[in-house]
């Protein structure tokens, strides 16, 4: 077996505890963040993309709030729409 099949099959095999119970909804953090709202700063960033994103997949979070400021003539209204673009939102209905 070439040895990155190895590697990657060992990286697997190392997260399937985490994705057992993110499956069933009953890690840490899916239950600190049940029936909350959240407050994200810098969520237009890269790891608040990744933050949101997984926020929406993974926890039952009732409301996420997202400040943005203008950033290279692009308007924070913009940079919001960008975002929801980019994650992963088919069940979000979101308010700018």
């Amino acid at each position: 077996m070439d040895p990155a099949e190895v590697l990657m099959e060992e990286a697997k095999a190392r997260q399937k505890p985490i994705l057992e119970a993110a499956a069933r909804g009953d890690s840490e953090i899916q239950r600190f963040f049940s029936g909350t709202t959240a407050f994200v700063t810098g969520g237009t960033g890269f790891l608040g993309k990744l933050l949101i994103e997984k926020l929406i997949r993974s926890c039952d979070v009732k409301k996420i709030y997202v400040i943005s400021r203008l950033k290279k003539g692009i308007s924070s209204k913009e940079r919001i729409s960008a975002l929801l673009k980019d994650c992963d939102t088919n069940n979000v209905q979101p308010e700018v």
